[in-house]
């Protein structure tokens, strides 16, 4: 994922905190944070059940979809049916949390938006 922005008739491609200009759409999920982007997809080794990849794969889609079912059999994540809806079962160790897909693009977006957040002295609008 990367964020460009259009000023004074150029575009260009922000860096991120690291100074890389494009973050991996990552997210890993341990007892207490959620660790987006290059990190996350470092920790995949030692994390691998709890770390989200490819999460646009079944944003939006249900279990009968052809695409979703070939992403649930190959995710090391446990992708779930809960209450009609995908779900990916976290499991911290304190807790076993159910996490929706549009959650997991939110903490990228997030992410994306704080990248952007100080190179720019007006901020992006929620919503």
């Amino acid at each position: 994922a990367c964020v460009a922005v259009y000023k004074d008739g150029r575009a260009g491609v922000v860096a991120n905190d690291a100074g890389d200009r494009v973050t991996p759409a990552v997210v890993a999920y341990s007892e207490n944070e959620e660790i987006v982007g290059l990190a996350a997809k470092q920790s995949r080794i030692r994390n691998i059940s709890n770390t989200v990849m490819k999460v646009k794969q079944i944003l939006g889609r249900s279990s009968n979809d052809p695409q979703a079912q070939k992403y649930i059999a190959e995710s090391k994540c446990l992708v779930i049916e809960k209450n009609g809806k995908l779900r990916y079962e976290i499991d911290t160790g304190e807790e076993t949390k159910f996490v929706n897909p549009e959650d997991v693009a939110r903490v990228i977006f997030s992410k994306m938006k704080g990248a952007y957040s100080p190179w720019s002295q007006s901020n992006l609008e929620d919503g």
